[in-house]
């Protein structure tokens, strides 16, 4: 989905002759052979006969990897190739947020200001938020995906001003600055502010500034699709295999998510946003920064980029889902390893994160370690099983199902993940989902559970009643 500024051609050659590498990075040496791996998780990841999903991997500014596996459209049995075009979703997002930036470095707007400034016409219920919080999810507004009825309304167009009424009489979810929670108002209410201060549709203005200027060719907005060559079809799972997506409404996600792009034109931009060709330094190392909450406590969210790590290096992440399509784009400056995994809808039990977190692994030589399976003894390991709840009450359950050691996301009636015991506590599913059970400093049994290969866990603690019946 499309974002871009409008410069004049020879000032922007000016400035872009201005620009350093904001890290300095080196080349860094490309590993060994790959590919092949690649390939096998690949395979994993897609079926032919089924939707599928492309991958496009550069290294030191180049591109090194590209795969397309499956179906472009399941009806027509076309395939997809590394040509076609796809939703962003939630990709659109450092779009919008690079967009916001430009429109600050011309000292346009205020970061820190009140954003009664630019939106007048949206109630704040005497609360003061920012466009900060806008960009970093700690506004505390109600998000307008999270409507109850949102799919009785998804499939009419709606205006930027139609969108933001859908919650502006709602209450606030918490304090802004108080907490991180994924918002799509705030997105929207970005959205709104490019095209008050542009006098320009949001999406034009990101063509105009970001599209444009770096040669992203097939960045435009969703309301484009039928319109554009070699858009891949989108598609939901049935109980006869997959159905075309054509009811949604590509107004309704606006700037939080209404981008369409091949994978490699996105790549193109992680490139470009990442290597100092877009943004002035110091707006960029705001881009890739934590926010900190008002009780000191820091989210590993910046503008539309999430903070996070593979294998110990650092790295800036982000996923994308939208009604038949599912994203994921990465970029490791350490390694300059940088991965975009799209599809239209071929989910199994590889995501689009664990693709790419797999691949990028593999590229910078680091892949994640799998463990060999051994026989799971339920008279011996079976006080792992039962059902664990996070510190917000979110369960998560180990169970056997028809003789299946598997994993219950949500619960007992949760999305079910097929697992592998490997010994010693450790449960792997196919991908790169892992978890382990063993006893906190207090003895309590807990579930470390990593997800797409994450080093940090997240701790899941049995249900109390569990526990004790088990003691």
């Amino acid at each position: 989905m499309p974002k871009r500024f409008s410069y004049l051609i020879s000032a922007f050659f000016i400035l872009a002759a201005a620009y350093i590498l904001y890290d300095n990075y080196d080349d860094v040496a490309a590993p060994p052979n790959w590919t092949a791996a690649a390939d096998q998780i690949v395979e994993q990841s897609w079926a032919e006969d089924k939707p599928g999903g492309v991958v496009v991997v550069y290294h030191n500014g180049e591109k090194v990897y590209e795969q397309a596996r499956g179906l472009a459209n399941f009806e027509t049995k076309e395939m997809l190739t590394t040509d076609h075009v796809f939703r962003l979703a939630s990709l659109t997002k450092q779009f919008t947020a690079a967009t916001i930036l430009t429109l600050a470095e011309e000292g346009k707007l205020d970061l820190d200001a009140s954003i009664d400034a630019y939106v007048p016409n949206f109630p704040l219920q005497e609360k003061t938020v920012t466009v900060r919080q806008l960009l970093t999810h700690t506004s505390g507004l109600f998000s307008y995906t999270n409507l109850p009825n949102l799919m009785d309304f998804w499939d009419k167009e709606h205006s930027t001003q139609m969108l933001l009424d859908l919650t502006k009489d709602k209450e606030f979810v918490t304090e802004p600055g108080a907490r991180y929670a994924y918002n799509n108002t705030g997105y929207t209410l970005l959205g709104a502010i490019i095209e008050n201060l542009t006098d320009k549709s949001w999406h034009q203005a990101v063509l105009d500034r970001l599209a444009t200027p770096h040669k992203i060719t097939s960045l435009n907005t969703g309301l484009e699709e039928a319109n554009t060559a070699l858009m891949a079809s989108g598609h939901t799972k049935t109980k006869d295999g997959f159905s075309r997506e054509t009811m949604f409404h590509m107004s309704i996600p606006h700037a939080a998510g209404a981008l369409i792009s091949t994978a490699e034109d996105m790549a193109k931009w992680q490139e470009a946003l990442h290597t100092g060709q877009v943004l002035q330094r110091r707006m960029y190392q705001q881009m890739i920064s934590p926010m900190t909450l008002t009780d000191g406590e820091v989210s590993d969210y910046g503008f539309g980029l999430g903070i996070s790590e593979i294998q110990g290096v650092r790295s800036y992440e982000h996923s994308g889902g939208i009604p038949g399509f599912a994203t994921y784009a990465l970029y490791v400056p350490d390694a300059r390893v940088n991965v975009v995994v799209y599809t239209n809808g071929g989910l199994d039990s590889w995501t689009p994160s664990d693709t790419a977190r797999a691949i990028a692994a593999l590229a910078m030589e680091q892949p994640f370690d799998r463990g060999e399976a051994v026989a799971f003894n339920a008279d011996q390991q079976g006080h792992h099983l039962g059902v664990y709840l996070n510190e917000r009450g979110r369960a998560m359950a180990l169970m056997m199902v028809e003789g299946q050691l598997t994993l219950g996301l949500g619960g007992e009636q949760g999305f079910k993940q097929p697992l592998t015991y490997v010994g010693d506590g450790r449960f792997e599913t196919s991908a790169l989902t892992w978890l382990e059970i063993r006893p906190d400093a207090d003895g309590k049994s807990a579930m470390h559970l990593h997800s797409s290969g994450a080093m940090e866990p997240r701790i899941y603690y049995k249900k109390p009643d569990e526990e004790k019946a088990q003691n």
